[in-house]
């Protein structure tokens, strides 16, 4: 097996485990564009994946997922008992949503079918096509 064969495979393996990890108890969230234009004072509400860690340990694996697949970080903070790994931006919320569709799962396709139905998710994937 070539190196760009084995990497494939290495990010289709994090790929696959970010996208569990996202359906357990991730969230994507995604601006409501009316309320943007009110200005950032009053709205400041942007492009955000949130992927929650129940330790230390599941958070380090969280974070190593998402730099193998080429993510910029956010840094984590703590939500009650848990951590969340946040990833900001409108292009990483849309390159996760490509990954989240790519990974179309049985046991995570009430998950993805509600997110394909949320017209600023199709807008946001919409436009990342256009601008690659």
């Amino acid at each position: 097996m070539n190196k760009t064969a084995k990497k494939k495979t290495t990010n289709d393996s994090a790929e696959v485990q970010l996208t569990q990890l996202f359906c357990r108890n991730g969230c994507l969230r995604l601006p409501n564009e009316t309320r943007q234009q009110e200005g950032h004072a009053k709205y400041k509400k942007g492009y955000e994946v949130r992927l929650v860690a129940y330790s230390k340990t599941e958070l380090n694996k969280i974070r190593r997922l998402l730099r193998q697949t080429g993510f910029d970080l956010g840094n984590p903070y703590q939500k009650g008992p848990r951590m969340v790994q946040p990833v900001y931006g409108k292009e990483a919320a849309a390159k996760f949503g490509e990954i989240l569709l790519a990974h179309e799962e049985a046991d995570i396709a009430s998950h993805i079918a509600s997110l394909k139905r949320n017209q600023v998710f199709v807008a946001l994937l919409d436009d990342h096509k256009k601008d690659q």
